[in-house]
C-alpha cells in the first residue's frame, strides 16, 4: 500500500514504492466523513435533534469501519471459538477464519457462535457450571462493546485559508469601508468572497480570489500573484475581464494571499458540470468571445508566468508538452494506476497534429461555469489559473464537449471560423477532444489521493474523485477508439 512519509498543501514528500491501492480507502474515507460531520456539528448553529442525528450518523460510520479494520470482529470470532471447545457436546465448532475472510462471512460465524454459546450457557447453568454461563455473557459484552459511543474524532488543524475578521481593518487602512461581505460555497482552487464597500463618498462592489492550500494539480498560474498578472495582461490588451485592482501577497493579512477584482454585474450560467439552456444568440457570443480571447496578442503574456510556452518551436512540441506536464504533477507518484490514462497519454504524445498557426492565450477552463453574462453577452471570463498559451482548438474542443448536446457543434465552429477568419481543423478538434478528457481522468485521480494523503483536504473533493473519473474514462474510450490508427487530415 502506498504511504506517505509527509505530506502538504504543495503534495506528497515522498511515497513508498508499489502500485497505490484504489484510491481514496475506506479508512480514509470514513475519516475524511467523521472529520466533515464534526466540522459541521462545530460551526454551524444546528438544532439539538440536527445535532443528535448527526452524533448517530457519526457512530454509524465509527461501526462500519470497525467491521474492516480493527479486527475487533475477528477476535470474537477466535474468542467464541475457543470457548465452545472449552466444553464438550457444543456441536462443531466453526472452522477458523481465513487471512481473506470478509465481515459477512464473520457475521455469520459470530451468529452460529453466539446460538450455540446460548444453549451450551443454559446447559452449563442446568449443571450447576457458574463458569461458563459467565464466560458465554462476558463473550457477548465484548462483541457488543464494538458497537459502543465512538471517541471524537481527531481532527487536523485548519489550514491556511483567508480570514475575514481582520478584513474591515485591511480595507480601512486602503481607504475603504466594508459594507458587507459573502464568501461563495464551492470552488475548489480558491476561495471567492464577495464584499460591498464604501469609498470617497461613493459604493462598489468587489470579488476577492484567495489562495487556498489543498491544490490537487500544479498549474502555471496556481499562485494568485501570478494569475493578477494574467488577468491584468488581459484587461491591458482589451480583453473581456473584470478590471484587477490589486493583489496582495503578504499571507500574513489575512492569512492567505489574495487578488481583489471589480465585481462585474450579471450571471454566471452554470454552476456545476451541467450548465442552464442557453439561447442560440448566447452561445453564439460565447464561441465568438472566445475568438476574441484567442485574438488577443499572446506576445504580451511572455513576461508572465505561462511565457515559456512560447518557448516550443511549433503547436506539435507544444501539445506535447502539455500531455508530458500530466506525468508531472504533484499527486502522479500517489494516484491509482489508471489503464485508460496510460493509454490516451501515450497516443496523445504520438498524434499531436502537425501546426503551423501561431499558438494563442488559452483559459483551458472555458466555459458557461467560468464567466458573467449579462444582456446576452458575455461581459467577463472568470478563473485564469489554468491559462497557458498553445492550439486554440484545445479551448474550442473543451467547450464543445462542456456544452454537449445542449450546443448546435457544427453552428458552434461556424460561428468561431467566421469571427477568427481561421478554418478548424478538424483532426485537431478530435485530437483535443481526447486530450480534454485526460483533464477529467487525471484530474479526479488527483483528488483521490489528495483525499486519502492530506486529511485537511476538503471533503467535496471526494466528488471530483468519485464522479468525474468515471465520465472521463468513458468519454475517452468512445473518442479514442475511432481514431487509433486513422491518419491526420
Amino acid at each position: 500500500m502506498t504511504s506517505v512519509k509527509a505530506a502538504t498543501a504543495s503534495g506528497p514528500a515522498s511515497f513508498s514504492n508499489g502500485p497505490a491501492p484504489l484510491l481514496p480507502t475506506s479508512p480514509r474515507l470514513m475519516d475524511a466523513a467523521r472529520i466533515a460531520l464534526a466540522q459541521v456539528m462545530e460551526r454551524e448553529p444546528l438544532s439539538d435533534a440536527s445535532q443528535n442525528q448527526l452524533r448517530v450518523i457519526d457512530a454509524i460510520l465509527v461501526k462500519l469501519d470497525r467491521r474492516d479494520t480493527d479486527g475487533g470482529y475477528a477476535r470474537c470470532h477466535e474468542s467464541g471459538r475457543a470457548l465452545l471447545a472449552s466444553r464438550p457436546n457444543c456441536g462443531p465448532v466453526p472452522p477458523a477464519l481465513s487471512r481473506h475472510a470478509g465481515f459477512a462471512q464473520v457475521s455469520r460465524d459470530i451468529g452460529i457462535i453466539a446460538e450455540r454459546l446460548a444453549q451450551a450457557g443454559k446447559q452449563a447453568l442446568a449443571e450447576g457450571d457458574a463458569a461458563f454461563p459467565d464466560a458465554a455473557m462476558a463473550w457477548e459484552a465484548s462483541l457488543y462493546a464494538l458497537r459502543m459511543a465512538p471517541t471524537r474524532p481527531d481532527i487536523p488543524p485548519e489550514p491556511a485559508r483567508i480570514r475575514l475578521d481582520g478584513l474591515a481593518a485591511y480595507l480601512d487602512a486602503r481607504g475603504m469601508a466594508l459594507l458587507s461581505h459573502n464568501k461563495l460555497v464551492g470552488g475548489f482552487q480558491k476561495d471567492t468572497i464577495l464584499l460591498s464597500v464604501s469609498q470617497n463618498g461613493g459604493e462598489s462592489d468587489l470579488v476577492i480570489r484567495a489562495q487556498r492550500p489543498d491544490r490537487f494539480v500544479r498549474l502555471d498560474a496556481g499562485y494568485v500573484v501570478d494569475e493578477f498578472a494574467i488577468v491584468k495582461t488581459i484587461h491591458d490588451c482589451g480583453g473581456t475581464v473584470a478590471r484587477p485592482l490589486w493583489v496582495e501577497s503578504d499571507a500574513s493579512c489575512l492569512g492567505a494571499a489574495f487578488m481583489v477584482s471589480d465585481r462585474v454585474a450579471g450571471r454566471t450560467p452554470s454552476s456545476g458540470l451541467v450548465p442552464e439552456a442557453l439561447s442560440d444568440a448566447e452561445l453564439r457570443q460565447i464561441v465568438e468571445t472566445l475568438a476574441d480571447l484567442h485574438g488577443l496578442d499572446a506576445d504580451a503574456f511572455r513576461p508572465t508566468c505561462i511565457g515559456h510556452w512560447l518557448d516550443h518551436p511549433d503547436l506539435a512540441a507544444n501539445s506535447r508538452a502539455a500531455v508530458a506536464a500530466w506525468d508531472r504533477q504533484i499527486w502522479t507518484p500517489a494516484i491509482t494506476a489508471s489503464p485508460s490514462a496510460a493509454i490516451v497519454l501515450d497516443w496523445l504524445d504520438r498524434n499531436a497534429p502537425d501546426r503551423t498557426e501561431a499558438p494563442v492565450l488559452l483559459h483551458v477552463d472555458y466555459g458557461p461555469h467560468n464567466m458573467v453574462m449579462r444582456d446576452g453577452k458575455v461581459a467577463a471570463i472568470l478563473d485564469w489559473e489554468s491559462a497557458r498559451i498553445g492550439d486554440r482548438t484545445e479551448d474550442l474542443s473543451y467547450l464543445l464537449l462542456y456544452l454537449g448536446e445542449r450546443a448546435d457543434r457544427e453552428a458552434m465552429i461556424a460561428w468561431y471560423e467566421d469571427r477568427a477568419g481561421v478554418r478548424i481543423c478538424r483532426s485537431a478538434l478530435a485530437y483535443f477532444d481526447v486530450y480534454n478528457t485526460i483533464k477529467m481522468i487525471m484530474g479526479s485521480a488527483f483528488a483521490n489521493a489528495l483525499v486519502e494523503h492530506d486529511r485537511q483536504a476538503a471533503i467535496e473533493w471526494c466528488h471530483v474523485g468519485f464522479y468525474t473519473l468515471y465520465q472521463g474514462i468513458v468519454a475517452a474510450r468512445a473518442m479514442l477508439g475511432p481514431l487509433i490508427g486513422k491518419p491526420a487530415d
